[in-house]
């Protein structure tokens, strides 16, 4: 996401912030409520998958919440 925002920035900075801001409002969707994303059993158990946009965030469901990495 950083390398993808200093991009962005290159040009616009505005839309850069714009950009970060979206994504940390769709990151908070899955950690709010880590069922609402898609099974993705077939990529690798546990995983979950949730459009932001023109990217997908992957994570896992865990006992403490989501993970993302």
């Amino acid at each position: 996401m950083f390398e993808i925002s200093v991009y962005i920035a290159r040009n616009n900075y505005a839309a850069a912030e714009c950009f970060l801001d979206t994504l940390y409002e769709k990151f908070q969707l899955p950690a709010d409520s880590p069922t609402i994303g898609r099974r993705r059993e077939e990529l690798a158990q546990g995983l979950r998958s949730f459009p932001a946009g023109g990217h997908v965030i992957y994570y896992r469901e865990t006992e403490q919440g989501s993970y993302y990495g």
